[in-house]
């Protein structure tokens, strides 16, 4: 398989802000918002919690789709980079990743 330079640098830019735009959102809604509105074992309080900031719930919401898509953009350029060495190995690999995302979708 012959090697594209220009395609392979974009992918690896792509990667890098993929990673870093999924790192932040990722630390945003488990630091931030499950903090400050999840209580461990008292259901009714993190209920209560949800009602009151509804606004930072739903931007909770909004951040883990934002995660999943930069997610998916991740592994199809992971994949670009990496099918010049093994290109089964490479798609395998991303339809992993891929399981993971649909099922942290769920």
């Amino acid at each position: 398989m012959q090697i594209d330079a220009n395609a392979q640098q974009k992918a690896a830019k792509i990667v890098g802000i993929a990673y870093l735009f999924a790192m932040a959102m990722g630390i945003f809604t488990e630091s931030y918002v499950r903090g400050s509105l999840l209580v461990s074992g008292d259901a009714l309080a993190t209920a209560q919690n949800i009602l009151a900031h509804q606004t930072l719930f739903r931007w909770s919401i909004g951040a883990e789709l934002l995660t999943f898509i930069s997610d998916t953009t991740l592994v199809a350029a992971l994949v670009t980079i990496l099918a010049p060495v093994n290109r089964y190995v490479a798609l395998y690999a991303g339809l992993l990743r891929m399981v993971a995302v649909a099922i942290c979708v769920m």
